[in-house]
């Protein structure tokens, strides 16, 4: 958490798909009392994930903010983590890029991305489009637009130096409740990620020469889903606290 504090991050924002041990405004209130300035607590009341990581992007850049940081609540970083990350970033015209938990001897970046310490910038919102929020509450979300970004013309790159640790779904772990709708939308975000792209692996680069004319991709921008097209829908317009 203290990672977040340094001068050069501008703005924090948590986002939750599920409040079950306090409500939005006491967490607000003990994360500020933790960092030392004002926190911003958006409260997505859909359980999607993607739709409140849109909601913060979207505050973020009203706000004049250019790049993101997302991470796990399980997450926890080294003293250089986040500062890691920026730097390469800022040295580094990539998309999408990310800090591991694997530990990987060789080389200083490899043509991956792990989800659950990333970043991203305004650019990409620009030229990939917004997380697909019809996947709950969470998984494929992330392996969707890493796909719509290799598909895109982008490489996402995971930073060996920057290093974290992830204790690995903890959520559900915690969550019985959570357990229970993740095992319901597993198959159906699974089957969802197979109509739209038609291929599931690891293997980012495999990723676009494995691309199928699908409804999804045929005569529309990687960047549109189905959903986009019902009257008053927004990809970031959950029901938020």
């Amino acid at each position: 958490m203290r990672s977040f504090c340094r001068p050069h991050v501008a703005q924090i924002i948590i986002l939750c798909n599920r409040l079950k041990t306090m409500d939005a405004d006491d967490l607000r209130k003990t994360l500020r009392k933790e960092a030392g300035r004002d926190i911003i607590v958006v409260h997505d009341m859909e359980r999607s994930v993607a739709g409140a990581w849109n909601r913060g992007i979207e505050m973020s850049l009203a706000n004049g903010i250019d790049a993101f940081i997302i991470t796990a609540f399980d997450v926890l970083f080294t003293d250089d983590t986040v500062d890691t990350l920026i730097r390469f970033g800022n040295n580094n015209a990539v998309e999408i890029w990310s800090s591991t938990a694997r530990y990987i001897s060789s080389g200083e970046t490899r043509p991956a991305c792990d989800f659950s310490c990333f970043m991203l910038r305004r650019e990409t919102i620009q030229n990939h489009g917004w997380f697909d929020k019809e996947y709950k509450p969470a998984y494929f979300e992330d392996n969707d637009y890493v796909t719509r970004v290799v598909l895109g013309g982008g490489t996402p790159r995971q930073v060996l130096a920057a290093r974290h640790i992830h204790k690995g779904s903890m959520t559900i772990k915690l969550d019985a409740e959570m357990a229970h709708h993740v095992r319901h939308w597993y198959a159906l975000n699974a089957g969802r990620f197979t109509r739209k792209w038609k291929a599931k692996t690891d293997n980012y680069v495999d990723i676009a020469r494995v691309c199928f004319q699908t409804p999804y991709n045929s005569g529309k921008p990687l960047s549109w889903w189905p959903e986009q097209d019902r009257k008053g829908y927004s990809p970031s317009g959950g029901i938020h606290q």
